[in-house]
C-alpha cells in the first residue's frame, strides 16, 4: 500500500479529518488536500505525525511486519492466522477520568493492551484511556494512547503529562498537546475545553513529572 491510499483509508475512520489532520501536522487544509492529490509528499518528519493521528503504522512499517512473518508457499490458499507481537504493554492510569480528561495517573496497571511493533523494543513503553471529549476530533473517550517515553517532545506533539496535584494526593494525568515547557511552566493545550477553562493550561514546573509522546491512538 502507498502513502496516498494509507492516509485516504485512514480518513475514512469516525473521527479522523482532513481538518483534523492538517492541525496535527501544523498545517492548512488546503496543504492536507494537495497531499491526498497526489500533489505533494509526505516529509520524512510528518510520517510518524500522521501515523498518529491515523492510528495505524505507515506502509513501511506494515510492509516490515509483514516479511518477518512470510507466508507459507507450500500452503498458499489456506487462511493465514493474524500475527502480533508476543509483547503485551500495561495501561496505566484509572478506568475513570474527571473534569478535562484528567485521570488519576499515579503507577496503578488497569489493563494490558497488544504491543504494536513499533514499540515492541521500546523499555517503558505504556498506553492510557482517553477520557472526555476535551481533545476532540483529536481523541475521544474510550480510545487507548499509546506512549513512547523516550521520543524527545515537540510543539505541537501530542503527550501525556504526569502533573502533581496537591500534597498527599495522587499525581494526575493529562492528555493534551504540548505548547511549551521551561524553567516557570508547562503549557499544554486543549480543544474542547471544559465551560470556564481556556484552551491552554499552565502548570509550575515544579508540578511537573514527566511529559511523554503519544506515539498514535485508536480503539485497541
Amino acid at each position: 500500500m502507498d502513502e496516498l491510499a494509507w492516509i485516504r483509508r485512514g480518513l475514512e475512520k469516525p473521527g479522523r479529518t482532513q481538518t483534523g489532520l492538517a492541525q496535527a501536522l501544523g498545517r492548512s487544509p488546503s496543504a492536507v488536500t494537495a497531499l491526498l492529490k497526489g500533489q505533494r509528499q509526505l516529509k520524512a518528519r510528518e510520517v510518524a505525525i500522521v501515523a498518529e493521528y491515523l492510528g495505524e503504522e505507515p506502509p513501511a512499517l506494515q510492509a516490515a511486519a509483514a516479511s518477518a512473518y512470510p507466508r507459507d508457499r507450500t500452503n498458499a490458499g489456506a487462511p493465514e492466522p493474524s500475527r502480533f507481537p508476543r509483547r503485551r504493554l500495561p495501561v496505566f492510569g484509572l478506568a475513570r477520568g474527571g473534569q478535562d480528561g484528567r485521570f488519576i495517573l499515579n503507577g496503578q496497571r488497569v489493563a494490558d493492551v497488544l504491543c504494536p511493533p513499533s514499540l515492541e523494543h521500546v523499555p517503558d513503553a505504556y498506553a492510557v484511556y482517553i477520557h472526555g471529549d476535551s481533545m476532540e476530533p483529536r481523541y475521544y473517550a474510550g480510545e487507548t494512547a499509546w506512549v513512547h517515553p523516550h521520543l524527545p517532545v515537540r510543539s505541537g506533539d501530542f503527550v501525556v503529562a504526569q502533573i502533581f496535584d496537591a500534597e498527599g494526593e495522587p499525581p494526575l494525568g493529562f492528555v493534551k498537546r504540548f505548547v511549551s515547557r521551561n524553567a516557570r511552566e508547562l503549557v499544554l493545550e486543549q480543544f474542547n475545553p471544559p465551560e470556564g477553562q481556556d484552551r491552554l493550561m499552565h502548570f509550575p514546573a515544579d508540578r511537573v513529572i514527566s511529559v511523554h509522546r503519544i506515539l498514535f491512538a485508536g480503539q485497541s
